[in-house]
């Protein structure tokens, strides 16, 4: 139960329009990073992206930023 008051979950809208392979490459790409839980798109809506972060060593700023370094458009919606 402790670790899980780490966990935050956020959404990410991303605006450009990226194929399948693309979404699975950034999502793949987060997951690896050191701190990031996991990252899906949602099933219904390709722009947005939920992703579930350590918080005790990073911040959704962080998360928005691993996004924009893919040069990808994107913005945080927001927490859930």
């Amino acid at each position: 139960m402790e670790e899980q008051k780490y966990r935050t979950e956020v959404i990410i809208h991303v605006t450009d329009s990226l194929d399948a392979q693309r979404r699975d490459a950034l999502t793949g790409d987060l997951k690896n990073k050191n701190g990031i839980l996991s990252a899906v798109f949602c099933p219904i809506g390709n722009h947005l992206m939920l992703v579930e972060y350590n918080n005790s060593g990073m911040n959704s700023q962080d998360v928005l930023g691993y996004v924009r370094k893919q040069h990808i458009t994107a913005s945080l919606v927001g927490p859930i």
